[in-house]
């Protein structure tokens, strides 16, 4: 929809309706407008999406001037010590094939670590997080394909169910993976306690969530709790908010392509 309404922006109008044109500048009647509009653009964080409507929307003459707020540490320096932390990292260059290129990653690299988790007992409960709801209706999907038992709250979700798994997961009787979307946890911050091990499909897109899940995960009291995160170059504005810049780069373009935090 926002795309939509900046396509439409600075469009010459089909009639006049008595327009006097002597008070009309020229380069609006060239269709120059767009080019000495001045347009300000805020947001929490920066995008892939955002990033793109800017380059494709925004044609000042003057240029453009983009500003975002340093990441030294990163909001990994919130998360608990207790919480063993790694990082999964899988090559992808093209944002059309990263959707099927993510679940092969995630079949081939983390589903057999979580499945053999399930397999040690109730209280290796596993929450997973999808941050796109997209990406959730595949694992989803793949999961039924293979037959993996799971329960899942996205933003879609009743009160009524989602209060009947929370209470599953707290009670250590939910017997399966848990899928739980970043929209639910952006609108309704629900305290899932109970998981032994959280993994991420992918990164957040706001990097607090992050220390937000571990949290819940550590005030669960089980010890031996870990957590692993898939994560790729085009994820690089997200690790950069999670890890900091320096460290995001060196995860990045580094050789090893798993790295370990406690």
């Amino acid at each position: 929809h926002v795309a939509d309404i900046f396509g439409s922006l600075n469009k010459l109008p089909t009639k006049s309706h008595d327009t006097d044109f002597n008070r009309v500048r020229v380069y609006s009647l060239d269709g120059q407008a767009m080019r000495v509009r001045q347009t300000v653009i805020l947001s929490a964080l920066a995008s892939p999406e955002l990033i793109a409507l800017i380059e494709r929307s925004c044609f000042n003459v003057s240029g453009r001037m983009v500003t975002v707020p340093e990441t030294a540490q990163g909001r990994i320096a919130l998360a608990p010590r207790s919480v063993r932390q790694a990082f999964m990292r899988f090559e992808a260059s093209d944002p059309t094939t990263l959707a099927d290129v993510r679940l092969s990653e995630f079949k081939q690299r983390m589903l057999p670590t979580l499945l053999r988790a399930l397999e040690t007992g109730p209280e290796a409960q596993t929450l997973l997080f999808i941050p796109s709801y997209f990406d959730f209706v595949r694992v989803r999907e793949l999961l039924k394909k293979e037959d993996v038992p799971f329960e899942a709250i996205s933003e879609y979700t009743t009160p009524k169910a989602t209060a009947r798994i929370r209470s599953a997961l707290q009670q250590r009787r939910l017997g399966g993976l848990l899928l739980y979307t970043e929209r639910a946890h952006f609108f309704h911050r629900h305290k899932l306690r109970g998981a032994r091990h959280v993994a991420f499909y992918g990164l957040p897109l706001y990097a607090h969530f992050y220390a937000e899940l571990l949290q819940m995960v550590a005030d669960g009291g089980v010890a031996g709790s870990t957590c692993a995160a898939l994560f790729c170059r085009l994820d690089l504005l997200q690790l950069d908010r999670l890890v900091g810049k320096e460290r995001a780069a060196r995860m990045i373009s580094d050789k090893e392509t798993s790295f370990v935090f406690h």
